[in-house]
């Protein structure tokens, strides 16, 4: 479906993939949304692939793709203007259409529920639990088999606190407080790892390391009222990750959702539209 450009839905910091047509074939890379201005322009992080930037002065043009509340934006746009100083980044214009595709069936609601997420590996949860099994072949005793100094992992955090924005029958968006490692240290000038405890952030490296696109993770959190219902070990797989404003963001698909917690969902997007939609309250 073609409308005009909703440019100002669009977020700084928003994750964008760029495709530039080489020949027959495709080159595509990934940056962020640096700005826009009104009605033609986009500022954006010039991509880098392979090392090298995506973008070079001679084109003219390159596909832009983004998702925006639900939905797939495509459009071609011109490239008007690459700088490289003080860093690399391109200037777009962009079309008074675009081409717009609903990626997401069921209904949904903006929300701020409090979850706690963890990763969990290619494996099934139920398998999982098996591989933690102790080997009784592992010692000579059949106990478990003690672990050197060299295969002791350096510890860190296994479930991470966050709250979910966007929920649906279908699946959810996280948001996670994080921070570049690179931008925090410690007063004796070691950079911090892991999560800062006194204000449940976590480095943005580590999340994006373990919970990229594809991964399976569980969820935990208590749906509001009316429903007031806590729901444990909800099976999720991510369809896509980014970062804006000092947060990590998660858009997670639910996978063999019981009967009783998609109803209980739906009940929370029910009593959301009937009694807090801006459609449903007229002056």
């Amino acid at each position: 479906m073609k409308r005009p450009f909703p440019v100002e839905k669009l977020c700084v910091g928003q994750e964008v993939l760029l495709e530039r047509h080489v020949g027959r074939g495709k080159r595509k890379a990934c940056c962020r949304l640096i700005g826009a201005l009104a009605p033609h322009y986009l500022l954006l992080e010039m991509p880098i692939e392979d090392g090298q930037t995506l973008l070079m002065p001679y084109d003219k043009e390159c596909v832009v793709r983004l998702i925006s509340n639900g939905s797939a934006l495509g459009f071609r746009a011109t490239v008007e203007k690459i700088h490289y100083e003080p860093f690399p980044m391109v200037v777009l214009r962009y079309p008074n259409e675009f081409q717009e595709v609903l990626v997401r069936s069921t209904d949904r609601v903006g929300c701020s529920i409090p979850a706690t997420l963890s990763a969990i590996s290619e494996s099934r949860p139920d398998e999982k639990a098996e591989e933690q099994k102790p080997d009784a072949e592992s010692s000579p005793e059949g106990g478990e088999k003690e672990s050197s100094p060299d295969e002791v992992e350096e510890e860190c955090p296994t479930d991470f606190h966050g709250l979910i924005t966007d929920l649906s029958q279908g699946g959810c968006q996280l948001t996670v407080k994080a921070y570049r490692v690179e931008e925090v240290e410690s007063p004796g000038g070691a950079l911090l790892t892991g999560r800062s405890r006194e204000e449940e952030t976590y480095s943005l490296d580590l999340l994006e390391s373990l919970f990229s696109r594809g991964r399976r993770l569980l969820l935990d959190f208590v749906l509001p009222p009316p429903v007031e219902k806590a729901s444990h070990g909800i099976l999720g797989e991510i369809r896509w990750q980014g970062s804006q404003y000092g947060c990590f963001l998660l858009g997670v698909q639910f996978k063999e959702l019981q009967e009783q917690e998609s109803q209980a969902i739906a009940r929370v997007i029910e009593v959301q539209r009937k009694y807090f939609s801006p459609e449903n309250h007229t002056s």
